[in-house]
């Protein structure tokens, strides 16, 4: 019996010391991942912001907006609506916005659910919303006459992405970004319909079958804002 509590004594040593150094190797990191939960466990969306707003503050700012991105679209519902609602808060870093966006480009899927909560948090009608801001482009377009066209901004990266998602042209959606941006509106432009499709708002920052099941965004159950 000895001999076994003396296994087990040094089993449990050896163990503490190869999580001791796996935690020590991997502390930056598990500090990373530690910010974005204290996001997600913000009871109001006024605490999160103050939260997002310190990591970008922060020593770590770069590594924790990875972070913080990257666990973007995983099913948490009350994290993913605090973080979109903070990439159009007026708050929000460019860098951000910018790592937001590019996540959204590399994991094509997510641009759903990102296009469903523009449409819910829009200050009009999304069909009146998308009016307008396809003629805010217009004008930038022609204003242009034929020099390089003006940058976007992530901001309006953004919107545009939520845009080309919500009327079919995902894969525009997930190759965007402010340099190339007139090239693809001039040809969703040409393809699209001239007007565009009547979506209503939804009524939830997500749609029923979002949650917390670890996969995140179901492109096969989804159906995304309804065209009506």
């Amino acid at each position: 019996m000895k001999r076994f509590w003396r296994a087990a004594v040094t089993f449990a040593l050896v163990a503490g010391v190869f999580i001791g150094g796996w935690v020590y190797v991997n502390r930056q990191r598990l500090a990373d991942q530690w910010a974005s939960y204290h996001v997600g466990a913000a009871a109001r969306y006024d605490e999160a912001r103050e939260r997002i707003a310190r990591i970008e503050r922060g020593d770590r700012a770069e590594g924790r907006l990875r972070e913080l991105v990257a666990k973007w679209g995983t099913g948490n519902r009350r994290f993913d609506e605090y973080l979109a609602r903070y990439v159009t808060d007026p708050a929000s870093s460019r860098r951000l916005r910018e790592l937001f966006s590019r996540h959204l480009s590399s994991r094509p899927t997510l641009l759903s659910p990102w296009a469903h909560f523009w449409a819910h948090q829009a200050s009009l009608e999304p069909r009146e919303q998308i009016a307008s801001y396809v003629t805010y482009l217009d004008e930038v377009a022609h204003a242009d006459n034929g020099r390089a066209a003006r940058r976007l901004t992530w901001r309006e990266v953004l919107d545009l992405q939520a845009i080309f998602t919500l009327t079919g042209a995902r894969d525009r959606a997930a190759r965007l970004e402010p340099d190339n941006w007139r090239e693809l509106f001039r040809v969703w432009q040409e393809t699209a319909p001239t007007e565009p499709p009547p979506i209503e708002r939804p009524t939830e920052p997500w749609p029923d079958d979002y949650g917390p099941s670890g996969r995140g965004w179901d492109m096969r159950k989804s159906r995304g804002p309804r065209v009506v």
